[in-house]
C-alpha cells in the first residue's frame, strides 16, 4: 500500500473517532427532551441550544427551547402565586 493511501485511511479513521466523540444535533435534542421530562429544564435548554448551534436552520430545536423557557416561566409564576 502506498503511503498516500495509508495517510488517507489514517485521516479518515481519525475523523471518524473525532466525529463520534460529540453527539449530533438529533441526539442533543433527545437528551434535552429527557432532561425536560425529568424536570431539569435549565439543562434541557442547554442541550437545545447546543443542537441549535449545530443545526441553526432547525425550527424544531428552536421551538423545543422556547417551550422549555415557557414551562420554566409558568412554573415560576405558579410558585409565586402559591406563595401569596
Amino acid at each position: 500500500m502506498n503511503k498516500w493511501k495509508l495517510l488517507i485511511i489514517l485521516f479518515a479513521a481519525v475523523m471518524m473517532v473525532v466525529g463520534c466523540a460529540q453527539p449530533n444535533a438529533g441526539e442533543l435534542g433527545e437528551q434535552g427532551i429527557e432532561l425536560e421530562r425529568a424536570g431539569q429544564v435549565d439543562q434541557a435548554i442547554e442541550k437545545y441550544t447546543e443542537a441549535i448551534e449545530q443545526r441553526p436552520d432547525s425550527l424544531g430545536f428552536r421551538l423545543m427551547r422556547v417551550n422549555a423557557y415557557m414551562s420554566k416561566r409558568i412554573t415560576t409564576v405558579q410558585l409565586r402565586t402559591t406563595q401569596r
